[in-house]
């Protein structure tokens, strides 16, 4: 190994390093060099240091971490910083302020735990772009360069706290990606234990916050359908967007990624591929009236981009905007709790449980076969129990019970 050493070290050559010793950078290294020494297990420990010339003969060694935590580039960038502090006669940095020998920092192991669960997605899976979005926002820019090891509960409360108060779902999804994050840490060696457990209680809770989507109560569902219809100044893709859904009782993606290619108007049904589905298995929705008068409205949209509810930008909605309509309307419930309203509807009036599953495409055990078998063979009476429920949601106004505004 000492035979083909490089003049200046390189990442390759200090990866493969076996041998203890003491390996320099150079000549112009400011006086960086990887130490390899034996540890109590057995195998390799390497770590930073750089030897500095303070004068008059004084040496002052420093330590830069630990590698690989710290790579050679790393290393190199704060062994120049110490070396342009001497000559300008500030303060050098203290060893606590180099790269630090406790692990990536936080934002190294985000990336590192995306790159893990991407893999899982599915095809369009806006998970990651929701994730990043939301820690660039709230978590990086106070917490990104700080070491994963070093993190504590009440870091994590000073960051999580006010968007708990302020956005409580936003917060509560933050939270459990910081769980997924700290778990890849704690698996890898980087620290033992998941701060975000220790939250619990400390974390301001809402009303109404909680593991389910606010419903519309089952009477209160065609007052709430009929806002929604009439709705004025909000984009015709919003709405109907939401109409599709409450008459569907389809998953939110479900319905602000359907694609005209899905869509037969003909035969009144719409396929939602398996690669958008929760369950991975392909669903067939028929379309009552109401729906398909929805979806002829939406016709007028077409933009080129193939999406049933483009955006006004041409892209997929985002399931904010169906939030906020609802916000604005101050429907009593979420978009996504009109699929609760439409169980609880088939329960109060005598729908079979199976066809009430199968309607809202949960999950059927017995393996992909089975459940597809099983959906397809309840379609005949799934069509007319989604002509019913269309019947009931567009019912007159004036026969049902007002929404009580939330």
């Amino acid at each position: 190994m000492e035979q083909n050493r490089p003049y200046r070290l390189t990442a390759q050559y200090v990866k493969d390093l076996s041998q203890p010793g003491r390996y320099g950078d150079g000549r112009g290294g400011n006086g960086l060099s990887l130490l390899v020494k034996p540890t109590a297990r057995g195998d390799l420990a390497k770590s930073w240091a750089q030897r500095l010339q303070l004068g008059a003969g004084r040496v002052r060694s420093i330590g830069l971490g630990g590698y690989p935590a710290v790579t050679l580039t790393a290393a190199r960038r704060a062994a120049a910083d110490n070396a342009a502090r001497l000559r300008e006669g500030r303060p050098l940095a203290a060893a606590a302020s180099a790269p630090r020998s406790t692990g990536p920092t936080l934002a190294e192991a985000t990336e590192a735990t995306i790159a893990v669960h991407a893999a899982a997605w599915r095809p369009g899976s806006r998970t990651e772009a929701q994730w990043r979005r939301a820690f660039d926002a709230y978590v990086l820019p106070r917490l990104g360069t700080r070491g994963i090891a070093e993190i504590t509960p009440s870091d994590l409360l000073a960051v999580l706290g006010p968007v708990m108060a302020e956005k409580p779902q936003t917060g509560k999804k933050v939270r459990g990606w910081l769980g997924m994050v700290f778990k890849w840490a704690a698996t890898h060696g980087h620290r033992s234990d998941d701060p975000t457990a220790a939250l619990s209680g400390a974390l301001p809770r809402m009303a109404g916050q909680g593991g389910h989507h606010r419903a519309v109560p089952v009477a209160e569902v065609p007052a709430a359908y009929a806002a929604v219809r009439g709705a004025s100044g909000v984009w015709p893709g919003t709405r109907l967007a939401l109409e599709l859904l409450v008459l569907t009782a389809c998953r939110t993606g479900e319905v602000l990624g359907a694609r005209w290619s899905e869509v037969d108007l003909e035969a009144r049904i719409w396929t939602v591929p398996g690669a958008r589905m929760k369950t991975g298995v392909e669903h067939r929705v028929p379309l009552a009236e109401p729906a398909m008068r929805a979806l002829h409205e939406a016709r007028e949209l077409a933009d080129g981009s193939g999406l049933v509810f483009p955006s006004q930008s041409g892209r997929m909605l985002h399931e904010g905007a169906l939030r906020r309509l609802g916000r604005d309307l101050k429907l009593p419930g979420s978009p996504h709790g009109f699929r609760s309203s439409f169980r609880d509807w088939a329960a109060e009036s005598g729908v079979d449980h199976e066809i009430a599953e199968s309607a809202l495409a949960h999950s059927k055990g017995g393996g992909g076969t089975v459940a597809a078998y099983f959906r397809t063979s309840l379609l005949v009476r799934r069509t007319s129990v989604m002509a019913r429920w269309g019947t009931y949601v567009a019912g007159e106004a004036s026969n049902v019970v007002p929404f009580r505004a939330a």
